[in-house]
C-alpha cells in the first residue's frame, strides 16, 4: 500500500497517531488503558496505545527520531511537580521539534480511520502542506498553523494530570476550523490556518523563542470548559 507521508508503495506498519510514551501515565496497574467510544456502552481495555496502519517503517522511524525521541525525553522537565497559578509559561521548548511534533499528531488523526479519529479532516491542501513540513522538517512560523493549549492539574495537589486521554474535537476561530486533542496532561489547541496574524505579544501562541502560556484548570472541571470560548479567549489576547 502507498505510505501517506512518503507516497512509496511500501508495507504499512501498525502506527501510533498518539505517540505511546503519552499513554504511559493513563494505564492501571495491568498495563491496560481505558478507552471510551462515544455511543458505545462500556469500557474496552487495550494493552499499547491505539493503532492501525498508517505509515511505512521508514516514515515511522523518521517521525521517532525527528520528533518523538528527542519530545519524550524531554517532556517531563517542560511541567513541574506543581503548578499553583491560573497559568503557566512553558520554556526552553527547541520550536522546530516541538511544533512538528503536536502537528504530525494532528496530521495523522487526519489520515486514521478509526471512529477515535473521525472529528480530524485537514482536507488536500493543508494535508500536503503539513505532510511537506513533517517529511523535510520545516517547521511553519508562529502565525502559520499557531498552536495554544490549555494545562489541566489535579483539584488538591495541582500536579500536571497526565493520565486523561480523550476524542479530538473540532471547533471554529473566525473562518479556520481548529482541532483540539487532549494528551500529556494539555488540551493542545492547533488553528489549521497558514495565513492567520499572530501578535507577537499574544502569551498564548507557541512562539519561535520557545515559549508558550498555559492556562491551568482543575481536571473535574475538564466537561464543563466551553473549548470554542477558551481558545477565543486566549486567540484574543493580542
Amino acid at each position: 500500500m502507498t505510505c501517506p507521508l512518503c507516497d512509496k508503495d511500501e508495507p504499512l506498519q501498525n502506527s501510533h497517531v498518539i505517540p505511546e510514551f503519552l499513554y504511559g501515565p493513563a494505564y492501571d496497574e495491568k498495563h491496560r488503558v481505558g478507552v471510551v467510544k462515544a455511543g458505545l456502552p462500556g469500557m474496552r481495555f487495550l494493552q499499547k496505545g491505539i493503532r492501525e496502519p498508517l505509515l511505512c517503517r521508514q516514515c515511522e522511524q523518521l517521525l521517532n527520531t525527528r520528533y518523538e525521541h528527542p519530545v519524550s525525553k524531554a517532556w517531563a522537565a517542560y511541567f513541574p511537580d506543581e503548578v499553583p497559578g491560573d497559568s503557566y509559561l512553558l520554556e526552553g521548548i527547541d520550536y522546530r521539534v516541538f511544533k512538528l511534533f503536536h502537528l504530525s499528531i494532528l496530521w495523522r488523526a487526519s489520515i486514521a480511520r478509526g471512529p477515535e479519529w473521525s472529528a480530524v479532516s485537514l482536507g488536500a491542501r493543508h494535508d500536503q502542506r503539513l505532510r511537506e513540513a513533517i517529511r523535510e522538517g520545516r517547521a511553519p512560523d508562529r502565525s502559520s498553523y499557531p498552536i495554544l493549549a490549555t494545562l489541566f492539574v489535579g483539584p488538591k495537589t495541582r500536579r500536571p494530570s497526565f493520565g486523561w486521554l480523550m476524542p479530538p474535537c473540532a471547533n471554529r476561530l473566525g473562518p479556520s476550523r481548529v482541532y483540539t486533542l487532549l494528551y500529556g496532561g494539555c488540551a493542545w489547541h492547533t488553528v489549521v490556518a497558514n495565513h492567520a496574524v499572530v501578535a507577537p505579544a499574544n502569551p498564548f501562541v507557541l512562539s519561535e523563542r520557545g515559549q508558550l502560556g498555559i492556562p491551568t484548570y482543575d481536571i473535574m472541571q475538564l466537561r464543563d470548559i466551553d473549548i470554542a470560548k477558551q481558545i477565543r479567549f486566549q486567540w484574543a489576547r493580542q
